[in-house]
């Protein structure tokens, strides 16, 4: 969840992308670049991910709008992410949902965000 004014993005995304130990170079903290192990982007910028600091602020606005995850949940969601396959895949509306018709290459898997 995100901060006051930062939100997660809501729709039906793909993965695009996998970083097992990435770190942001776009926010830091006063230590440096925030970590952000087991990350899977699926918007962009926006990416399912470990949280290694602050677990027990797990389900607090804390982010930019990524998804963060207990770190062991981060590392298993990575691994069946990237085990579910990759090929040709039905298209779907990222804001409704609904099959378009077309296919495109992308991981088996379909990531659902919604309130």
């Amino acid at each position: 969840a995100g901060q006051a004014g930062k939100h997660t993005p809501r729709g039906y995304f793909t993965p695009q992308l996998f970083s097992s130990k990435h770190h942001t170079s776009k926010f830091n903290s006063r230590f440096g670049p925030i970590p952000m192990h087991w990350a899977v982007f699926f918007n962009g910028d926006y990416a399912f991910h470990s949280r290694i600091t602050s677990e027990h602020k797990l389900g607090e606005p804390s982010s930019a709008g990524c998804v963060n995850l207990e770190y062991q949940s981060g590392e298993i969601l990575f691994h069946m992410v990237g085990n579910s396959g990759y090929g040709l895949v039905p298209k779907v509306n990222r804001r409704t949902g609904e099959l378009t018709g077309e296919k495109h290459h992308s991981y088996k898997t379909l990531f659902i965000l919604r309130d």
